[in-house]
């Protein structure tokens, strides 16, 4: 399994509010929550939320121990995601924990979910906490979600008079978010209340309200347009199939209805669309937006980094039909970007297909090809692309070093065993930098590093220039010469400057760099020094014990 697969496997039993089998699986992803790179942070967020949607608070509580995240931030993450799902004990639970968490910082996403879902005990409950919370937001969030009676109330705690008298932005907002969200009548009652303000929009002011409309997913989104339309005038449709792509998982009966009212999609204003379609791979809307009915690509269109986007976001996704469509229409397809995409993600089906139709073009570099199948983890990914190098008379004996160090890297970050363990049945030069158990230990990725020491690989050479980053001024607070760093120095200092404490507990178990020359003292004080946004303050506290 891939670090992701393992990722995906712990928010499963999160939710599941089984704490037992939670503790197993923990145990067995052998996995540190972490925030480091966008990737992670959703991670962190997904499995803490799992468990807090879910209202399972002994599994909430397990979570916040293994966690590496600042116990406000893991309860932040908690409260919102309990919010949204209506759990009014667990939200309680949270506040009681910390009473910071009251701030609008915190409390503030709460109120905006609560309101999206409708759950107006945990609406009542923030504003009792904190009455000062700004409210605007989560009006327009209970509207947006399609929830009136809690628009409403929360209207009625911002004094409607005011608002539609004096906040016009705020007025085409809330419009703009009911047209998305409620039915036609909670529109009408809001569009007639108290006079209605709202006559007095000017078409301009109408173009968002009109893409929510095609936003929506209401069953009455055609009444909605219509209303509006004939309340608006012809509003020149500025990004509306865009905005039909976003709202509808089948979009072309919205594109129809466009064109029946004679708004017709252009090139220029809705390439976005095309976009986003290739990318989740609806076909069908795809070849009606190519066809006769939809737009004519002008000359020089295919040239535009928005058309080439189209088929990168198709191969990302394996969405090999709709690349066959692109290119049946003449819209541009770089076969080797496509083909890095394609096996980054672990799409084999659509390698194979973009290999039979452009050949060895599409694979670029063998050597990024072999990067981008380690980074995806996939065993299938990797021996086919090695397969195409051994048939143009090469091996990984014929590799540049720095494109062995790549791969290795990239498998390490993958989290895959098999991976890293099929790189060493093949011979692959090994790495001599320990970028491997950095990348693994950023991550998190206990399981990793323990693949990494039983395969033997070096920790790092006795001496190596600094990375451009953060070990340069490591080494400068340090006073010492990069030349004359221990083995395996600048893997640790690169790793406890942004890993996890379990993942910098192991290297230190591991590499003892007390013994190689390297005092955890100086290391404590350049980090306490730098404060950064990525150091665990759980390292800071554990390398201050240790020196105790």
């Amino acid at each position: 399994m891939t670090r992701e697969q393992r990722q995906e496997l712990l928010c499963l039993v999160a939710s599941s509010g089984d704490v037992e089998n939670l503790k197993v699986a923990l145990a067995a992803a052998d996995l540190v929550p972490t925030t480091f790179g966008a990737g992670d942070t959703k991670y962190a967020d997904a499995v803490l939320a799992a468990a807090a949607r879910a209202g399972h608070l002994e599994c909430c509580q397990l979570l916040l121990d293994a966690s590496r995240l600042r116990p406000i931030q893991a309860l932040g993450i908690m409260l919102q995601a309990a919010a949204s799902a209506g759990h009014l004990e667990l939200c309680e639970w949270c506040w009681e924990q910390r009473s910071d968490l009251q701030s609008h910082e915190h409390s503030t996403p709460a109120l905006e979910s609560a309101a999206r879902g409708g759950h107006m005990e945990i609406c009542r409950s923030c504003l009792r906490r904190n009455p000062d919370l700004p409210v605007k937001d989560a009006v327009l969030a209970a509207a947006q979600g399609g929830q009136p009676a809690t628009m409403d109330w929360l209207l009625s705690r911002l004094s409607w008079e005011r608002v539609s008298r004096n906040d016009k932005p705020l007025l085409v907002k809330l419009l703009t978010a009911a047209l998305k969200g409620c039915h036609l009548a909670t529109v009408k009652g809001l569009y007639d209340r108290d006079g209605g303000p709202a006559n007095h929009l000017s078409a301009f002011e109408w173009r968002r309200p009109f893409q929510a409309t095609l936003r929506s997913r209401t069953a009455d989104w055609k009444a909605k347009a219509e209303w509006v339309l004939a309340r608006s005038g012809p509003t020149a449709g500025v990004d509306c199939y865009l905005a039909a792509a976003e709202g509808a998982a089948d979009p072309v009966p919205r594109f129809l209805w466009l064109r029946s009212v004679r708004i017709r999609p252009s090139p220029e204003k809705d390439y976005d669309s095309l976009r986003i379609l290739a990318g989740r791979g609806n076909l069908a809307a795809v070849q009606w937006l190519l066809g006769p009915d939809g737009f004519a690509p002008p000359e020089g269109w295919a040239e535009h980094r928005s058309a080439r986007m189209c088929a990168l976001k198709a191969a990302a996704n394996g969405h090999t039909e709709v690349l066959q469509a692109l290119m049946t229409a003449g819209l541009p397809l770089d076969p080797s970007l496509c083909a890095t995409e394609a096996i980054a993600n672990g799409h084999l089906s659509t390698l194979r297909w973009l290999h039979e139709a452009h050949g060895t073009a599409a694979l670029g570099f063998i050597e990024d090809a072999a990067v981008a199948a380690a980074r995806s983890g996939s065993m299938e990914l990797m021996t086919w692309v090695e397969d195409q190098d051994m048939d143009l008379g090469r091996g990984w004996c014929d590799w540049d070093p720095e494109e062995c160090d790549r791969v290795w890297s990239e498998a390490a970050a993958s989290g895959c065993e098999a991976a890293l363990r099929l790189l060493d049945a093949w011979g692959v030069r090994r790495p001599d930098d320990g970028e491997p158990y950095v990348r693994a230990a950023h991550k998190g990725d206990l399981r990793t590093l323990k693949v990494l020491e039983d395969l033997c690989l070096s920790y790092g050479p006795p001496s190596r220039p600094p990375p451009p980053a953060g070990l340069h001024a490591i080494l400068v607070g340090l006073r010492q010469e990069p030349d004359r760093l221990p083995r395996g120095a600048g893997t640790f200092l690169r790793a406890a400057a942004r890993a996890p404490l379990a993942a910098v507990q192991w290297l230190s178990s591991q590499y003892c760099p007390q013994s190689y020359g390297l005092e955890l003292e100086p290391v404590w004080k350049v980090l306490q020094g730098a404060g950064g946004a990525h150091v665990d303050q759980r390292v800071m506290c554990w390398m201050q014990q240790q020196l105790k």
